[in-house]
C-alpha cells in the first residue's frame, strides 16, 4: 500500500474520473465538463482538471435539449446515460 505521504500516480486514477471546476468540490459537484487527458488545458480559463471525482459513478447523465441545458439545470437525471431516459425531445448528457 501507499505511504500517506506518497503522491498517487496519474495513471491510477481513473480516465473518466476528471473533471474541470474552480476547486475539486466544484468538479466533483457539478461534473459539467470532463477532462480525461487530465489537463487543464481542456478546461475553461480560471478553472483546473481534477481527477478522482465521483463524476464517472452514473449520476451526472441529464437531460436537455443541449449539453449546456442538461449541465445547466440538472432537472431530469438519466442515469443509464440513454436518450429514452428522457421526457420529449430531450438528450441524456
Amino acid at each position: 500500500p501507499p505511504s500517506p505521504t506518497s503522491t498517487p500516480d496519474v495513471s491510477d486514477i481513473p480516465e473518466d474520473s476528471f473533471y474541470c471546476g474552480t476547486d475539486y468540490i466544484d468538479a466533483a459537484t457539478r461534473c459539467y465538463l470532463p477532462c480525461p487527458s487530465g489537463s487543464a488545458a481542456e478546461c475553461p480559463v480560471g478553472e483546473a482538471c481534477y481527477g478522482n471525482t465521483p463524476c464517472n459513478s452514473g449520476d451526472s447523465f441529464f437531460c436537455g435539449d443541449t449539453w449546456y441545458d442538461a449541465s445547466s439545470d440538472c432537472t431530469y437525471p438519466c442515469p443509464s446515460g440513454l436518450d429514452e431516459d428522457c421526457p420529449g425531445d430531450s438528450k441524456c448528457f
